[in-house]
C-alpha cells in the first residue's frame, strides 16, 4: 500500500510478481480525505487464491489472476513485511523529514477449521494490547468492527486505537 506526497488524498495498493517486474500493472486505489490527518485501518486479506486490499473496511483492489503459477502468483512462500518511508528521487531539495506513525500491525491467521482468527504476530506500537479483535471481514462478507468513533477519540485524546487490521493502522 502507497500513499504519496504528490498525490495526497489517494491510497494505493501494488503487487509486483515476476510476470509484471519492471511495470507497475497489478494496482488500484482509493481517495481518502483525510488520508495524512486520521489513523486509519489498512488491511491485506491475503489466502490461497486471491489477495485483497482496504482502508478502513473499503475494498479497493483484489489481485486474482486466472493463471496462477510462479510467473503471477509467488505467494506461496514465505514473504517479508516491510513499512518504510520511500524517497523519490525527484524530491524537493528544501525536504528536511518525515514521519509515518503507527499504533499497531498485526497479523492473524486463519484456525484449522477456517473460521476463527488467531493474531500469530503483533507489536503494539502505541502499548495497549487487545487479542479479542478479528481482521475486517471473512470470506462471506465485510464485516468492519471498527468503532469509528472510540477511533477517533482515542486519537485525540493521544490514546491507543483499539480496532483490528489485518497489517497495520497508520497515519502517513
Amino acid at each position: 500500500m502507497e500513499h504519496w506526497g504528490t498525490n495526497q488524498n489517494f491510497v494505493q495498493s501494488a503487487l509486483h510478481t515476476p510476470s509484471s517486474y519492471g511495470g507497475t500493472i497489478n494496482h488500484g486505489g482509493q481517495h481518502i480525505d483525510t488520508v495524512s490527518t486520521d489513523f486509519h485501518t489498512y488491511s491485506m486479506d491475503w489466502d490461497a487464491d486471491r489477495i485483497i486490499f482496504a482502508v478502513d473496511g473499503e475494498r479497493h483492489y483484489t489481485y486474482n489472476p486466472t493463471v496462477k503459477n510462479d510467473q503471477t502468483w509467488p505467494f506461496d512462500a514465505p514473504q517479508f513485511l516491510l513499512l518504510n518511508v520511500a524517497i523519490a528521487s525527484d524530491i524537493s531539495s528544501s525536504f528536511e523529514q518525515s514521519a509515518m506513525e503507527i499504533d499497531y500491525v498485526r497479523v492473524f491467521q486463519k484456525s484449522d477449521t477456517g473460521t476463527n482468527y488467531e493474531i500469530v504476530w503483533q507489536d503494539e506500537f502505541g502499548g495497549q494490547e487487545d487479542n479479542s479483535l478479528s481482521p475486517l471481514w471473512d470470506d462471506d462478507a465485510n464485516v468492519d468492527p471498527v468503532d469509528v468513533d472510540q477511533l477517533q477519540r482515542d486519537c485525540a485524546s493521544g490514546t491507543s486505537a483499539s480496532c483490528s487490521a489485518l497489517l497495520s493502522q497508520c497515519t502517513c
